[in-house]
């Protein structure tokens, strides 16, 4: 979770520089997705090694 912690604030100051809500909206969105995929990304990589290492 500190990985989607780092990213909020990060965004945050991008938003309220943008006019339009929308456009806001859809970066923070896209941030999101980035992060959540990168979660993914780590969990994946951490179960491999775990799953390696029972072996």
């Amino acid at each position: 979770m500190t990985l989607f912690t780092i990213g909020i604030p990060h965004c945050l100051p991008l938003a309220k520089s943008t006019t339009s809500k929308s456009k806001a909206k859809l970066l923070w969105f896209s941030e999101l997705s980035i992060m959540v995929r990168y979660t993914s990304l780590v969990q994946e990589v951490h179960t491999y090694r775990t799953i390696n290492r029972s072996e």
